[in-house]
């Protein structure tokens, strides 16, 4: 019974996350065009949603904390006197799954992968210099799939069994945080928005920290400039 309430929660966080990095690409696109009132509403809504994480976190943990609770009182009781904690309706979960837009088709998924933890993949943060290195040796600039071939080739020694797994979405674990890691990117500068569609682009600014990085970490400068 735990696990069915720990895949509900999990399933609403994937969501929340989903939407987040929706709103994120919207954010960029709507910064190349200007679009300062379409910016205020995406980012108010984005902290909408992260305020909706943190009471989802902080319900999560209490929920923990009671079930451990009852299930410390019912070491000391005889089995008649331990009532169960009453569950989520499976109605009351379709119409929280339903208001969040969750297909059936990620309700499979997350039940399929629910015991994934986050703990036991490779850091998010770990993807960052490995993206920047992939685009200068594409040139500076390539298309999504090109540049999420060459950081997997430079990471595959190091990805661990679970990064290869498939999300509640339908991305691969490892994929998707190279995702995150450019949004990361995009916030600091050291990545370009996109131009256009499908293609990332490394800024100048993420060159000189590139270099900066690879001089600090004694690594070779292995970088292959844009012709453009």
């Amino acid at each position: 019974m735990d696990n069915v309430s720990a895949n509900a929660f999990s399933i609403v966080e994937q969501a929340l996350q989903e939407k987040i990095d929706f709103l994120c690409e919207e954010m960029t696109q709507a910064s190349l065009t200007q679009n300062l009132e379409k910016i205020r509403n995406l980012a108010f809504i984005i902290d909408r949603i992260n305020a909706l994480k943190q009471r989802l976190h902080a319900l999560h943990k209490e929920f923990l904390e009671v079930t451990t609770l009852v299930k410390e009182l019912a070491s000391e009781c005889e089995p008649e006197d331990t009532q169960a904690i009453p569950l989520p309706s499976a109605e009351a979960l379709k119409e929280l799954q339903d208001s969040l837009g969750i297909s059936k088709k990620q309700k499979k998924l997350s039940t399929k992968h629910a015991r994934i933890s986050r703990g036991i993949a490779t850091s998010q943060t770990k993807y960052r210099v490995p993206l920047l290195q992939a685009l200068v040796l594409l040139g500076g600039s390539a298309s999504i799939r090109n540049v999420l071939g060459k950081v997997y080739e430079m990471m595959k020694a190091t990805l661990l069994e679970t990064d290869h797994l498939e999300l509640p979405s339908g991305e691969i674990r490892w994929e998707n945080n190279v995702h995150w890691a450019r949004s990361f990117l995009l916030k600091q500068g050291l990545m370009e928005p996109s131009k256009q569609r499908g293609i990332w682009q490394i800024s100048a600014k993420g060159r000189e920290y590139l270099e900066q990085y690879q001089e600090q970490h004694k690594e070779p400068t292995n970088q292959v400039h844009s012709n453009g």
